[in-house]
């Protein structure tokens, strides 16, 4: 019971401080660490796996395609914030480090792809070689808010390094859920 009391309220204070953070219109690049998440998979699948209820969503679009996992926050998430019995049989993906062009949506998910092509378009005014896969962690969503236009999703592409760019390899070709 302690470590779900935990893990609630692991996922509040995100909500809170990511919520605190959003700005409407606003691009930024910001350096992230290595970050944890389970696969969940499809849209379809969201909204009857537990782990979506205990921790923020994280989906990940790259063109038509769309997939989705419970962020685990960390590199290496604490016992005492996991759920062993809901995580068990699940192994723990990663988000790359690196710096990442960030911004934000507001509103229903039905419209996220408008953001997404701003936040594309940001990349290319900035001439920054992205990722073609758009992380979304869920900040303010339908666990805590009735209204979709309220919904706050937080919008992430990953700067890639002059390697990268010579090797045109995406992450998120290696994360897909079928590829573990």
């Amino acid at each position: 019971m302690n470590a779900t009391i935990q893990i609630i309220q692991q996922k509040v204070e995100f909500i809170e401080r990511e919520q605190a953070a959003s700005q409407r219109d606003k691009f930024y690049v910001r350096s992230f660490p290595r970050r944890a998440f389970l696969h969940i998979g499809e849209e379809i699948n969201l909204f009857t796996h537990e782990l979506f209820y205990f921790y923020p969503t994280v989906g990940f679009y790259q063109g038509q395609r769309k997939w989705f996992g419970a962020y685990l926050y960390e590199d290496t998430p604490a016992e005492a914030r996991r759920l062993p019995d809901l995580m068990a049989d699940q192994p723990v993906s990663y988000i790359p480090a690196g710096d990442y062009l960030c911004g934000y949506h507001y509103g229903p998910y039905l419209t996220i792809q408008d953001s997404i092509d701003r936040l594309f378009d940001e990349a290319r005014r900035r001439k920054l070689p992205v990722d073609d896969c758009v992380i979304t962690p869920n900040i303010v969503d339908q666990c805590c808010e009735g209204h979709p236009d309220n919904y706050i999703t937080g919008l992430e592409v990953r700067i890639l390094s002059l390697d990268e760019q010579n090797e045109k390899k995406s992450f998120a070709a290696i994360s897909k859920p079928e590829d573990i």
